[in-house]
């Protein structure tokens, strides 16, 4: 499995443990300048997965 597609998994598991999902998120959007479009391949995991993050975790103040 190439290191693109490991990171995906990983930030995908770490996205829907209970209390992870914020820095999951960040850690992405840091990768994202490494790894083109990660971001979007985990989203895109995350919500194949029917998974949605408890509202005190959906916060976006961090967002560029």
């Amino acid at each position: 499995m190439a290191e693109y597609d490991k990171q995906v998994a990983h930030l995908t598991r770490l996205a829907l443990t209970p209390g992870w999902w914020q820095y999951a998120r960040r850690r992405a959007l840091e990768l994202e300048a490494d790894m083109p479009g990660i971001r979007d391949a985990v989203r895109q995991q995350v919500e194949a997965s029917g998974y949605r993050p408890p509202p005190e975790e959906r916060g976006e103040w961090w967002l560029p």
